[in-house]
């Protein structure tokens, strides 16, 4: 998504982000983001081939840009830049006051179009014999921008908190928010949090699922199956399309594609948002803002049964993408 596409995207959204100096030099951090994950990873119809320090050649098909990707403001999408915005307006209507300011809100702005900018280099937790994975590096590089653009020291830290909180922490088996940390900078990760997520409630989610488990048969924690069937020929595939058309006709990634889908619609039905803070702040949760996980849960479990009764990947993909407005 270009510079200036999103910033249009956030005049639409929340154009008071952009009157103030402060909160728009936020805005244009987080938008310069944007544009260089697209750089670096393409789009949700024309996914990069990628590497890191950890994982090599990942088709992105998830973990990417665009005006509809998962770092995006485009309306067909669940961005997580976009999310933020539309979460906070969601809280503060709910809570009938501005209790998400346009700082705060800018914050989080600026670390949904950050917190993806490093990937395929492992995760933050734990950080092991002085590795940093994709989350801390993010945090670092968007910590740095903003105080080279002037940003306070305070404002700084928060955005890096705000980053972190998007690492998936193994000792509470949830997302990484410290509630040890003063209230705003709680409110500050949780919303960044919970926007990473969701599209488990949006009705895009069974459509970035299903992206998600083709980037993810790409990932060691699959054996890089897709890697290991196709040998060389798998990076001359562009994209999702060809990709689970390739799936479909090779009977080991089928059968990983179905148990990835059946694994999704658990992770759909059981997730639950860290949002302790939100819930004060204006006594809903955000299962109450937005209400599509549950659904979104159970067509993903018609999804797996249509694969099992031999229905190919693309088929329900294009159901997904229908579903979604495309």
């Amino acid at each position: 998504m270009s510079i200036t596409a999103t910033l249009d995207a956030v005049a639409d959204l929340d154009p008071h982000l952009l009157d103030d100096p402060q909160t728009r030099k936020l805005v244009d951090i987080g938008a310069q983001f944007a544009a260089e994950v697209t750089e670096r990873y393409g789009s949700p119809d024309v996914p990069r081939w990628a590497s890191g320090d950890h994982e090599t050649d990942v088709l992105m098909c998830y973990h990417n840009g665009g005006l509809d990707g998962h770092t995006s403001v485009g309306a067909l999408g669940a961005g997580v830049p976009r999310g933020v915005l539309q979460l906070a307006s969601a809280v503060n209507a709910a809570a009938g006051q501005e209790v998400i300011d346009p700082m705060l809100r800018a914050v989080t702005f600026v670390a949904a179009c950050a917190h993806d900018h490093t990937q395929l280099c492992g995760r933050s937790l734990p950080e092991r014999h002085g590795h940093l994975g994709d989350e801390r590096l993010s945090a670092d590089t968007a910590r740095a921008r903003c105080l080279i653009a002037g940003a306070s020291a305070e404002v700084a830290d928060m955005v890096f908190s705000a980053v972190m909180a998007t690492a998936f922490n193994p000792t509470s088996k949830a997302q990484n928010v410290d509630y040890a940390n003063a209230g705003r900078v709680v409110l500050a990760q949780e919303v960044t949090a919970a926007a990473d997520l969701l599209s488990l409630a949006h009705r895009r989610g069974p459509l970035s699922s299903l992206e998600m488990v083709c980037e993810g048969l790409c990932l060691h924690q699959h054996g890089r199956l897709v890697q290991q069937r196709l040998g060389w020929a798998a990076t001359s595939i562009t994209g999702p399309a060809w990709l689970l058309d390739v799936i479909e006709v090779d009977a080991e990634l089928r059968a990983a594609f179905i148990e990835s889908v059946i694994g999704q619609s658990k992770f759909f039905a059981g997730f639950r948002f860290s949002d302790h803070a939100i819930r004060e702040v204006c006594g809903s949760g955000i299962d109450d803002l937005f209400d599509g996980r549950e659904s979104n849960a159970s067509m993903l479990e018609i999804f797996a049964g249509l694969l099992r009764d031999g229905h190919s990947p693309r088929e329900v993909w294009n159901c997904a993408r229908d579903m979604a407005g495309y």
